[in-house]
């Protein structure tokens, strides 16, 4: 028998043939989409390339500090170039059209392949990519219809609107406040469409409708309920503000935006009674209050809900007095004499307060810090309102004078003079008053005993006067200075005195300098005749300090030069500088001073001066028994 072959019936290839027509049909879109979506991303990723290389372009251009002007690139789908010949950094496939940078950095660009159109506008942040060439409008319906409104002004409300299609799709974009009876075309500001209505009443509720119309005549509406703003007056500027003093305030009324044509700003200084236009700013020079208001040109009515009352305190244009009466005219060095605040203000309801100064206008509380001398003291007195008013005295600072009594180491002084040294340091010498050392019997300026440290010497049988050799010098300059400078701590000063002899000269007379200070004899022009000289804490008083100083002496004596600040003794000078017998240490109330004596009726110069209780300077050449008065120089 012969195989009978088989093969496919009509029928079953047919079924194939329908089977594989389904598989074609629903496989083509998708496989054709599926290109068309990789031709169109790989077309999005060459217009990135293009936004990279330009921001590239524009970075380097800063940091190059070359041209950053608004440039144009072309681009022919094979590179980018500007009029220049400046090359954008990307190469192919990125389309034909123009590329934008401007001076300050902002992109854009539309890049077309024929089947894709790439777009960037200036303030986008991203590319849009559609399937069209490249200035070819696609009309949409209009969508995503929104309104939102502001009331800037009284009586007004600005409507805007918006939709999510381009400008260029869309005809008109209208607005109506009456229920669509009347439509008012809006104009496109931005992204939006506005328009403003106006002549409306305050706080009113109102709908607006919306319609928008394409370029195909289509057309969507929406609506949206808006409310007219309440009047209220914002907050008034009032310089200075409400807590500070001034002579005058400056008041701004701040009132809300508002159809000038329609009403009117206006004001009252009286309670309301009376009203003015406000144009300016307002001056007040005393305290007051002013109203605010806003009213209609058409019928004089106010639409405040409710006026506003403006209080200006704290003003005060009264000039206040000040007085220096109370300052002496002459006040003691360093002397904590605080300068007076004697001032009246208005009541003092804008407080006050006094600052003095000195002729240098340099501030000052108190005198203690002023120098020696005259000076000039003002003192202005001013207002927490700012009004001030002020006086001048002229005073003087007075250093120790002679005469003025002080406590010091524990021992009672008197001050015989005052002056400045090389270093400008204020010094200031002082007598010990008498009858402090107790017995002073056994000191002498002459021991007479042959010691080469203490005797004096003699010639023809009277004693030579040395203070180098003095047993007063000995003691002052030892057990004694010891004692004090443990008990004070003003630094004591070191003199410079002359300790030649006394001098004696064969037919005639010679005057010796021993005992004088140095500075005395600088002023005489005598320095050369002292051949020894000493460097003393503590010593006695000196011819000139005395002399100058007594009451006793009024007469000019040429030989006692006045070189320390020497002024005489006044008031009850002789509870002081004399002494009366005993209070010296001496039965007759004689103290010794520093120099030696020459006198016309002598044959030699031997004798020490002392000073006798009634003032007189007398001479002695006895050893002891006269009382001993310290003087010291101490820095202030």
């Amino acid at each position: 028998m012969k195989e009978r072959r088989r093969g496919f019936t009509l029928i079953e290839l047919l079924a194939v043939i329908v089977i594989l027509a389904i598989i074609a049909l629903i496989a083509t879109p998708i496989v054709l989409n599926l290109i068309n979506t990789a031709r169109k991303g790989a077309f999005a990723r060459s217009a990135e390339g293009v936004l990279k290389a330009s921001k590239l372009y524009y970075t380097s251009s800063l940091v190059e500090e070359v041209n950053t002007t608004t440039q144009e690139f072309t681009c022919d789908n094979k590179e980018c170039l500007s009029e220049d010949g400046t090359k954008l950094d990307v190469d192919g496939n990125m389309g034909e059209g123009i590329v934008t940078i401007t001076s300050d950095g902002k992109i854009s660009f539309e890049l077309g392949n024929g089947i894709y159109c790439a777009e960037k506008e200036a303030d986008d942040t991203k590319i849009t990519v559609t399937k069209k060439k490249c200035g070819e409008l696609v009309i949409n319906t209009p969508t995503n219809l929104q309104i939102t409104y502001k009331t800037e002004k009284v009586g007004e409300i600005t409507v805007i609107g918006k939709v999510s299609n381009k400008p260029a799709e869309i005809e008109t974009c209208e607005f109506s406040i009456d229920d669509g009876n009347t439509w008012e075309k809006a104009n496109l500001v931005g992204s939006g469409y506005m328009y403003t209505f106006t002549g409306l009443g305050v706080n009113e509720t109102y709908t607006v409708k919306m319609r928008v119309t394409n370029k195909n005549n289509e057309t969507a509406e929406t609506n949206k309920e808006v409310k007219t703003s309440t009047v209220i007056m914002g907050e008034q500027k009032i310089t200075p503000n409400d807590k500070e003093w001034s002579v005058s305030k400056t008041v701004e009324l701040v009132y809300p935006n508002i159809d000038t044509n329609v009403y009117k700003k206006v004001y009252s200084l009286d309670g309301g009674t009376t009203y003015l236009e406000y144009t300016d700013p307002l001056i007040f020079t005393k305290n007051g209050s002013v109203i605010s208001d806003i009213i209609k040109i058409s019928d004089n009515t106010s639409i405040l809900e409710q006026r506003q009352i403006i209080n200006i305190t704290r003003v005060d244009s009264t000039v206040p007095t000040v007085s220096l009466e109370g300052i002496p005219d002459e006040i003691k060095e360093k002397e904590e004499y605080v300068l007076p605040t004697i001032y009246t203000v208005n009541n003092d309801l804008s407080g006050g307060s006094v600052t003095c100064t000195d002729e240098n206008k340099k501030e000052i509380i108190n005198t203690n810090t002023l120098s020696i001398g005259e000076h000039t003291i003002t003192c202005t007195v001013t207002t927490g309102a700012g009004n001030s008013e002020k006086a001048s005295k002229t005073i003087t600072i007075v250093g120790q004078r002679t005469g003025d009594a002080l406590e010091l180491g524990g021992y009672k002084w008197h001050v015989i003079g005052e002056y400045k040294d090389e270093n400008n340091r204020s010094l200031v010498t002082l007598l010990m008053d008498a009858n402090q050392l107790g017995d002073n019997s056994n000191m002498a300026h002459c021991t007479y005993d042959t010691n080469a440290s203490t005797d004096c010497g003699t010639t023809n049988g009277y004693y030579q006067y040395s203070w180098d050799k003095s047993l007063i010098r000995a003691y002052l300059n030892g057990e004694f200075l010891t004692n004090l400078e443990s008990k004070i701590g003003n630094e004591i000063v070191s003199t410079s005195i002359c300790a030649d002899p006394s001098k004696n000269t064969t037919g005639g007379l010679e005057q010796s300098y021993g005992g004088y200070l140095m500075s005395e004899l600088n002023a005489l022009g005598k320095t050369q005749e002292c051949s020894n000289q000493v460097s003393d804490k503590v010593r006695l008083i000196s011819y000139s300090e005395y002399y100058n100083m007594s009451p006793f002496y009024s007469s000019i004596d040429n030989n006692y030069p006045n070189v320390e600040n020497i002024t005489k003794a006044t008031g009850n000078y002789t509870s002081w500088l004399y002494c009366s017998y005993s209070t010296c240490g001496d039965s007759h109330g004689w103290w010794w001073t520093m120099g030696s004596f020459s006198g016309a009726n002598a044959s030699y110069i031997r004798d020490a001066r002392y000073v006798v209780s009634g003032g007189v300077l007398g001479n002695y050449y006895g050893d002891s028994a006269i009382g001993v008065r310290p003087v010291i120089t101490v820095a202030k």
